[in-house]
């Protein structure tokens, strides 16, 4: 319904008072929601001009021994760069150069030479490690010394007591075709020249003495030829007494 002076009716008049009290009830809500947010960055937004407390310095004792030398070589190395150091002079070049060529030539020389030139420590090797290595050096390029050079070292392994390294350098260098080592070779498996105390033969082996002494015969060594006679007559003897390895070797003898 709707008065005599009013020109429009009672609903338009209260939608307008609801409208009103909704857009009051907005503005606060979001004065409150401002208010929370500016409150929100006071509280943990940091403030650029309060230092930050740091924590003390360690005591020079609590530093572990071993970070507190590595700060200080640090620190020297560090001055050393900074008050730039005198370069060295030519002289004292010069005498740090000859002795990093003494020291590679030492350990070269060590490498290439028996365990009697090398010292004790070469006799703390197993029987035969010292001539494996070598062996391994030359098939690797890293020694190339002559099938003499071999040869005479097997030598001195030999007279130092170490008579599986010697054969082993003997057997490589046989191997090339070296007629001197084929000898020794042969004469080390002579039953007329065998000596004990080389692992790796307990007892002298006629067929390879007989194998070896023929080899360095074609290489034309000396006493090659005399030493297979010799060597035959005492097969031919063991033969005639009844060794069957006597009889076999015969058999193949040419």
């Amino acid at each position: 319904m709707t008065t005599s002076d009013s020109t429009q009716p009672e609903d338009y008049t209260i939608l307008v008072d609801t409208r009103e009290r909704n857009h009051s009830t907005l503005l606060i809500i979001a004065g409150v929601l401002l208010l929370l947010i500016l409150g929100a960055m006071w509280l943990f937004i940091p403030d650029d001009d309060k230092e930050v407390e740091l924590a003390p310095p360690l005591e020079q004792a609590e530093i572990d021994p071993i970070v507190r030398a590595q700060i200080e070589a640090a620190k020297q190395s560090s001055d050393a760069q900074g008050s730039g150091e005198a370069k060295a002079s030519p002289a004292s070049e010069m005498a740090s150069f000859e002795e990093g060529q003494s020291q590679s030539g030492e350990q070269t020389q060590v490498a290439s030479l028996t365990p009697a030139a090398s010292g004790a420590a070469a006799n703390t090797l197993p029987p035969g490690e010292t001539a494996r290595n070598l062996i391994s050096e030359i098939k690797q390029g890293e020694q190339q010394p002559s099938m003499q050079k071999l040869f005479d070292e097997a030598g001195q392994l030999a007279q130092a007591g170490q008579g599986t390294d010697a054969y082993l350098l003997y057997f490589y260098a046989a191997r090339q075709g070296h007629g001197p080592s084929a000898f020794a070779l042969a004469e080390m498996n002579d039953p007329a020249y065998f000596k004990k105390g080389n692992e790796l033969m307990e007892e002298p082996d006629p067929m390879q003495a007989y194998k070896w002494y023929s080899m360095a015969a074609a290489s034309h060594v000396d006493q090659a030829a005399e030493r297979l006679s010799k060597l035959r007559t005492g097969v031919e003897a063991a033969a005639a007494a009844g060794d069957p390895s006597a009889q076999r070797l015969l058999l193949n003898w040419k």
